[in-house]
């Protein structure tokens, strides 16, 4: 009885004991980091490409409205000019999504409210 409550014991001993001799000597995959790292970069990459994309689009939509509003006259506004300021609104939101996206930061840091600027 004595023995198989000492082997019992070891059994349980190493069974508790093995996890943390393994979690201690377990390091990350150079090469599996190396991929995450690449697939980062090249999503950061395809980012940074859509941004400014969309910023050049931007410029385009309010070069547009600024030509808009001038040749509209004094107290009239077409319904043209709306729909082209909404969409800028919704582009450059999707701009500063992206931005804070490739920025990175953690999840409590806070950005800067563009509406309180003034």
């Amino acid at each position: 009885m004595k023995i198989f409550l000492s082997a019992l014991l070891l059994m349980s001993l190493s069974v508790t004991a093995a996890p943390a001799q393994f979690g201690a000597h377990r390091q990350d995959d150079p090469i599996e980091a190396k991929i995450k790292k690449d697939q980062a970069k090249a999503m950061n990459k395809d980012r940074v490409k859509e941004i400014q994309q969309d910023t050049t689009k931007l410029l385009d939509l309010a070069t547009e409205l600024k030509k808009s509003v001038d040749a509209a006259g004094d107290n009239t506004l077409s319904l043209d000019v709306i729909r082209k300021t909404d969409e800028i609104e919704k582009l450059a939101k999707k701009v500063r999504d992206k931005m804070k996206e490739t920025y990175n930061a953690p999840e409590n840091t806070p950005f800067p409210d563009a509406s309180r600027a003034h």
